[in-house]
């Protein structure tokens, strides 16, 4: 090319994201730098993506495009442990760099706009990858670290070496469970060695055990297990693993965690480079009896990471993209802005003229965007949104007003139901940020900050009576932003109880404001609507107005019966938000849901995506069905 640069790559993977060093004048940039991270059963089906920047010291940072690849590629490519051992046939590596099993990428950059030097130059970034199981590199971990008290290079170990290497690692093992690892394959503990592969073997299947079956370390041949406090623990069990802190990132507090957990944190840290294993000496981060050494090495080459500080009241609202796994920025309107600027430091929204306002702007937004004329805006509403148009079922001039526009519907082949026939799997009820608590307390724990808020309070007069059924009982908030699909769907199948309008305020129901001490949920405008299900028992949706929003139109009746992923309604322009309640023990969460719950992270769903399960319901209503 013929200008200069500074470029750096930022590489995301759902809410991990890192960044390499910024290379100085080059358009021919090498950065050689190494990455490691989890991932989860559940990302597997998630892209990396890869960002090529420009660094700019005054200004932003130029952005010069993305590649994408798929993980789910390298699993499929993953090693496969043998049928018979479960061990992983684990080689050397290739220097340094470990590029053994690496794949090799060569991919064009693609921009967002058409960039005059894309046609002549024809960018690609080139880079190698590879998926390990954490199988596998626990067994790495084991074969390289017992290498070490291997004395006579023979791959196979004598009981004190065995016993050697575990009190390295702080092992309560009894010498009644190692002399097990010998007699198992008919060797004599104090006479015999046992190889490298079967020691391996028996290390991850006292990993996996149960802790119920571990037996308690009364009497044995070494000291008392010690507690957190550097006493001694009066009911100590067996453990493969008792370090305090990790030897190599230095990460403290391990040995609060699963041995399985520890042993799969150090393998992941000695990967980085697994010729550095012979230089680590554990001992000094065990116990105070162990003899005191130094450590030589560190742990990974780390490329750095950005903080998006997702739990913070801050002006930015983050959250993951479920089909794609990436952390994204959302959009934020004006009028939410001006919202949160009514909160007045997320607080003190009660002053009249604060809520008179908000009513003045909602019912001037429904009249300018019943208008005619309205329909103007709606093509910078797409360029600024983003928004797919061939998902959209009617063409664009058949729209006559903006709100037409805003609760459009959607071709039926854009948001297919997972689990058709299936009526225990619980779907999406809309194309919307989700929030999953296994319980309401936890929500108010974690997320919702209302100081009046309650479930007898959000149900409203008419059904407050009825929220003693819900106490323990799963929560769900899924959150509306003008740029989404605004037509809401039933999560389950049953019968339309009675539909109940409560009056109330317009606030916004971004985190920020959830996250006050005002009860946005309690005094909003919001239509409260039991569905009574044979598989979830009786569910309420309590589907709710927020800033802008005053109109909430229902597409089906009361008395109706109603299947799964079967239109119910949809708001006019503004934001918006449905609360759905569970009687206790009636559904269960898929669990990476939980996990963003837990982490203050809301999570971008779509229609008729599969969101949790349902258990057998046993409660005392009576079942529906179509014909009652």
């Amino acid at each position: 090319m013929d200008w200069d640069m500074d470029p750096f790559v930022v590489i995301a993977f759902g809410r991990k994201v890192f960044r390499t060093r910024v290379i100085r004048h080059s358009c021919d940039p090498v950065w050689d730098e190494k990455l490691l991270f989890h991932v989860r059963r559940c990302e597997t089906s998630f892209k990396v993506q890869l960002s090529v920047l420009d660094w700019d010291k005054l200004s932003s940072n130029a952005h010069i495009g993305d590649v994408y690849f798929d993980v789910n590629e390298l699993v499929r490519h993953a090693p496969q442990p043998d049928k018979d051992t479960g061990l992983y046939p684990v080689g050397g590596e290739e220097g340094e760099k470990g590029a053994e099993g690496m794949r090799e990428y060569s991919l064009p950059l693609t921009t967002a706009k058409e960039m005059r030097w894309q046609a002549r130059y024809n960018p690609v970034i080139r880079f190698r990858a590879k998926y390990q199981p954490y199988d596998m590199l626990r067994q790495r971990f084991w074969k390289q670290y017992l290498a070490q008290y291997d004395t006579n290079n023979m791959c196979a170990l004598s009981y004190v070496e065995l016993r050697a290497m575990l009190e390295s690692l702080g092992s309560t093992l009894t010498s009644t469970t190692v002399s097990s690892f010998f007699t198992r394959y008919g060797k004599h503990p104090h006479e015999d060695e046992i190889s490298i592969e079967r020691t391996v073997m028996c290390l991850e299947e006292e990993l996996g055990g149960p802790v119920r079956e571990k037996k308690k370390r009364i009497g044995g041949n070494g000291d008392a297990e010690e507690g957190e406090d550097g006493g001694l623990n009066p009911n100590p069990v067996e453990r493969v693993i008792n370090i305090k802190n990790c030897p190599l990132c230095h990460r403290l507090r391990l040995n609060s965690k699963a041995d399985m957990d520890i042993v799969t944190h150090l393998a992941v840290c000695a990967s980085g480079d697994w010729n550095k294993m012979d230089k680590i000496m554990l001992g000094n981060f065990v116990t105070a009896r162990q003899t005191q050494r130094e450590l030589y090495t560190k742990a990974l080459e780390r490329v750095g990471w950005w903080d998006n500080r997702i739990r913070e009241n801050s002006a930015n609202v983050v959250i993951q993209n479920r089909m794609t796994g990436q952390l994204e920025v959302e959009k934020i309107q004006v009028y939410d802005w001006l919202g949160i600027r009514l909160l007045g430091a997320w607080s003190g929204m009660e002053g009249g003229q604060a809520r008179r306002l908000l009513k003045s702007l909602s019912i001037k937004h429904d009249i300018k965007y019943d208008d005619p004329g309205s329909t103007k805006e709606i093509p910078a509403f797409i360029e600024f949104h983003g928004l797919k148009m061939d998902e959209i079922l009617d063409p664009l001039d058949s729209f006559k007003t903006f709100n037409q526009f805003f609760y459009r519907k959607l071709k039926p082949s854009a948001r297919p139901m997972e689990c058709p026939t299936d009526p225990y799997r619980l779907i999406s009820a809309a194309d919307r940020r989700l929030m999953t608590f296994a319980t309401v307390s936890e929500a108010t724990q974690l997320w919702i900050k209302g100081r009046e808020f309650s479930v007898a309070r959000l149900l409203g007069e008419h059904y407050k009576a009825e929220a003693e059924r819900y106490v323990g009982g799963a929560l769900a908030i899924f959150r509306l932003a003008p740029q989404d699909y605004h037509r809401f769907h039933s999560p389950v199948e049953g019968k339309v109880g009675a539909m109940i309008d409560v009056e109330g305020e317009n606030y916004t129901v971004i985190p920020q404001a959830i996250r006050s001490a005002v009860d946005v949920y309690g005094e909003n405008t919001r239509k409260i609507v039991p569905i009574d299900s044979p598989q979830f028992g009786r569910v309420f949706m309590v589907c709710m107005g927020a800033m802008m929003a005053r109109n909430i139109k229902m597409t089906v009746q009361e008395g109706e019966w109603v299947e799964r992923g079967q239109e119910f309604g949809y708001f006019a322009f503004g934001g918006s938000t449905i609360v759905i309640l569970f009687e206790k023990g009636c559904v269960e969460w898929d669990k990476d849901l939980l996990i963003n719950g837990r982490a203050l992270l809301e999570t971008l769903v779509q229609v008729g995506m599969g969101i949790g399960r349902g258990k057998q319901f046993l409660s005392a209503l009576p079942l529906r069905s179509p014909s009652m």
